[in-house]
């Protein structure tokens, strides 16, 4: 309900979440049987209601929650994780990207930044307006006066990061800096640095760079050389105490980190750069696995940054099905009965990659806005569960919201006249930045476009069609529109492809057109003129010129031997096979009855109908010249010969006396199948 409400501040969806969450209803309310994670679910019903709006009572409400102390009666006292998480995934949703603005602005008197880094890093708890006061603490459980780092860490650090998205305010992202010393490392739990590092992606964002230096970078100068090592059997003096089971599980959430906000950023993009960076790692952490060293990591550790990677390189490729992750998902996959650490989460993580590099049957692909940012930072959570239950950290049912970030990008060329599919060259062009000048890129349809945020203009640019543009001045919103409705994009045919029947002769303009469809102008004269010689009759080049232009234009070019045969029938009723040609041209000519008395239309005519009639008149023409012919040197056997033979024929008389040339036989015989005569009686 409360995405399907994104961002619009609905005043009748608020009050059905406050049934379900006790912070929005007066202190003097009735206490219902809540579920807790009914009130999780509820709590980012909250944020996604009031996304992007920086309103100030919503963020009071998370700001509260996100440091809500167990209350009377154990309320509150189990999954406190979750509950917490989802307060600062609420308030980075409602703040997303408006840091800057809000924290000198409307909200500048709550002091945002402080007492979210104060929540992050620990200290003594803050004292709440009036507004903001809570309910009775626990008789229970006692936390003391200091905030409990444990519950309220994780969505602080990134609720800060989330509401100082792209801002690049150093200050901001120097809190998210790895301790720099081994005594300070020991006071972080890990999974919390790959929080801070993902979080200082996310204020950083136009500095993340898809290289392997740069995720090395992240790592502190002062654990580089201890990562992923055995410890040395004679130490340095000075490194006898370094626990490098913490070394290595600091390094580990650190690359999860990188590699997580590294997607965010090409997120969709099918980016190289991006792919092979985290493909690096992938097969690095499987090898790892394989290693006495996993041991000193935790096996534990090292799966689950497999999967965070193996997650992060599907987000990068979405929608593209790349056979290579797909190869290490079926990998990862096989090991459901040969490994001990393989758990829910894993398997969980590993079949949300499949379904991102498949995304919709490859139709549709991730956006990279800012709500789209913040979906997939709550769906793709690189936390992930033990058991099909456990939702202790995250709420597993939030891993539904990707699809808030899926945008679609297919686009689909189809004829205009007839509907039907057809491959086109679509030309885009990327917007200038700052660091580089906009390429331009050819594409065939169908295809993925890239992120329309990153173009200026969509074009047509196939010499078969008319060329269409679509530019972010013009027509931006029509192409937004042609995806929304699934992409199909209706293209028209240009040059001789719209003659209504067959065009006799071609103008030089024409003959230009038709080389640049592939058709060189010297093997164009060599085919026709050739025949021309080898074939009787002066209008054979013309037909034959004809008809080669039109299978080319029509994009019938495996028609271009059969059309050879066919202008060649007329000149071979007298060969050998007489019997076989005749009788596939009587089909032709029943065939296109056929047509004609259906009624089907010109665009279903594989051969034009005035080339089957051209054909049949060529081929009686002839018979009639053969029959009326007269004695002469080069033809001893005189027509008479097979007019007599045709009344043998009629009477049911012997043939052979009076026709013993084989042409004569052959021609009587082609002059009776075409014209079906009929045998005597």
């Amino acid at each position: 309900l409360a995405a399907s409400h994104l961002g619009t501040m609905d005043l009748l969806v608020t009050k059905k979440l406050a049934t379900q969450l006790e912070a929005l209803l007066p202190p003097t309310a009735t206490e219902l049987p809540l579920s807790h994670n009914t009130q999780v679910a509820s709590l980012l019903g909250v944020g996604l209601v009031y996304a992007n709006t920086g309103h100030r009572h919503m963020v009071e409400v998370c700001l509260q929650q996100l440091g809500k102390l167990p209350g009377p009666e154990l309320e509150n006292a189990m999954d406190r994780e979750s509950y917490s998480l989802t307060a600062g995934l609420a308030l980075g949703l409602i703040t997303m990207g408006r840091g800057e603005a809000l924290a000198v602005g409307s909200l500048a008197d709550l002091h945002l930044p402080n007492l979210l880094h104060n929540y992050m890093l620990g200290g003594p708890r803050p004292k709440l307006s009036n507004s903001m006061m809570d309910r009775p603490q626990s008789d229970q459980i006692k936390e003391g006066d200091n905030i409990n780092t444990d519950i309220t860490s994780p969505g602080a650090t990134l609720a800060l990061g989330m509401m100082y998205w792209n801002s690049g305010n150093e200050n901001i992202a120097a809190w998210m800096n790895a301790p720099d010393t081994m005594f300070l490392l020991d006071f972080v739990r890990p999974d919390f640095l790959m929080l801070r590092t993902l979080a200082k992606g996310l204020i950083l964002w136009d500095r993340i760079l898809p290289s392997v230096e740069w995720v090395e970078s992240q790592v502190p100068a002062n654990i580089v050389g201890h990562c992923l090592v055995r410890p040395p059997d004679d130490p340095p003096p000075g490194q006898e105490n370094l626990d490098y089971e913490t070394i290595n599980q600091a390094y580990c959430n650190i690359i999860s980190g990188a590699a997580f906000v590294l997607a965010l950023k090409f997120a969709g993009t099918w980016n190289l750069a991006a792919f092979h960076t985290l493909d690096h790692y992938v097969k690095k952490f499987i090898a790892i696995s394989r290693r006495s060293i996993s041991e000193l990591t935790g096996k534990a550790m090292i799966e689950q940054t497999t999967c965070t990677l193996v997650l992060s390189q599907a987000i990068v490729m979405a929608g593209s099905g790349d056979l290579n992750v797909l190869r290490v998902c079926r990998f990862l996959r096989s090991r459901v009965h040969t490994s001990t650490i393989v758990t829910y989460g894993s398997h969980m993580a590993i079949h949300m990659a499949i379904g991102l590099l498949f995304l919709a049957g490859g139709s549709h692909a991730l956006a990279r806005t800012p709500t789209a940012i913040a979906a997939l930072i709550i769906s793709c959570f690189p936390k992930f569960p033990t058991h099909s239950n456990d939702n202790r950290y995250h709420l597993q049912a939030f891993r539904h919201l990707y699809v808030l970030a899926v945008e679609p990008r297919l686009l689909t060329t189809r004829l205009t006249e007839t509907g039907a599919i057809v491959p086109c060259s679509v030309a885009v062009q990327y917007a200038d930045t700052p660091q580089y000048v906009g390429p331009s890129l050819t594409l065939t349809t169908p295809a993925l476009l890239p992120d329309l945020n990153n173009l200026t203009s969509v074009s047509i640019q196939d010499k078969n069609f008319w060329r269409t543009t679509m530019t972010k001045e013009s027509s931006w919103a029509t192409l937004q529109t042609i995806l929304n409705l699934g992409g199909d994009f209706s293209v028209k045919k240009c040059g001789l492809s719209n003659s209504k029947g067959l065009l006799w002769s071609l103008s030089e303009e024409e003959l230009v057109m038709l080389e640049e469809n592939g058709f060189s102008r010297s093997s164009w004269q060599k085919m026709v003129f050739h025949e021309a010689r080898s074939q009787p009759g002066e209008d054979w080049a013309t037909h034959l010129q004809s008809l080669i232009s039109s299978c080319v234009f029509k994009e019938q070019r495996q028609l271009l031997p059969f059309i050879h045969t066919l202008l060649s029938i007329p000149f071979n009723l007298s060969s050998h096979q007489s019997g076989f040609i005749s009788q596939y041209l009587r089909s032709l000519l029943s065939h296109r009855n056929i047509q004609q008395s259906n009624g089907h239309s010109q665009h279903q005519h594989l051969l034009e109908p005035e080339t089957v009639i051209s054909v049949g008149q060529a081929a009686s023409l002839q018979v009639d010249k053969f029959a009326m012919a007269n004695n002469s040197p080069n033809n001893p056997s005189g027509g008479s010969q097979l007019r007599a033979g045709l009344r043998d024929f009629v009477r049911g008389e012997q043939l052979r006396p009076r026709l013993g040339d084989p042409s004569d036989r052959q021609m009587l015989s082609s002059l009776v199948t075409l014209h079906q005569v009929p045998l005597a009686a």
